[in-house]
C-alpha cells in the first residue's frame, strides 16, 4: 500500500471521532437553544453579518423561484424573518411561523406587511411525528 507517497505494510488505521457526551435533543431542548439564541441571530444578521445569507443563498433561493405574485406560501422556520419578507414584497401571501417567540417578535415588529408570523411551539407539540409520517 503506497501512503503519500511511501510504501508500507501497514493499513492506515481509520479516524475515530471522539464519542459525544451530549445528549439527544428533543423539542424542548430545541426550542431553548433557538430562543437563547434570537436575540443575537437576529441584531447579527441584520447589521449585515451573514454574509453568506444576504451573498448566496437568499439571491439564489430567489433567483429559482418562479413569479410569485398571488402565490401561498409557508415559511417554516421563518427566523426573523427575512425570506418570508421579501417574499411578501414580491405579492406572495406567506404564512410564516417558528419555534422562538423572540423570532416572531422581531419580525411583527420590523414589518408593515399585510403577512403575519405565527409562533410554532404549540403546534409542534400536538402534532405526533409517527403519525404525521404514515
Amino acid at each position: 500500500m503506497e501512503v503519500r507517497g511511501l510504501r508500507t505494510t501497514q493499513k492506515p488505521k481509520p479516524h475515530r471521532y471522539p464519542r459525544s457526551k451530549a445528549k439527544p435533543m428533543d423539542l424542548t431542548n430545541v426550542v431553548e437553544y433557538w430562543e437563547a439564541n434570537a436575540e443575537n441571530w437576529t441584531r447579527f444578521s441584520r447589521a449585515g453579518y451573514d454574509v453568506y445569507r444576504d451573498t448566496l443563498n437568499t439571491p439564489a433561493f430567489l433567483a429559482m423561484l418562479p413569479p410569485v405574485d398571488g402565490l401561498a406560501g409557508l415559511d417554516i422556520g421563518c427566523g426573523e424573518g427575512t425570506n418570508t419578507r421579501q417574499l411578501a414584497r414580491r405579492g406572495a401571501r406567506i404564512h410564516a411561523i417558528d419555534i422562538a417567540p423572540t423570532f416572531i417578535r422581531h419580525w411583527a415588529s420590523c414589518t408593515s406587511l399585510p403577512t403575519r408570523p405565527h409562533f410554532l411551539s404549540p403546534i409542534l407539540r400536538s402534532i405526533s411525528p409517527r403519525r404525521s409520517c404514515r
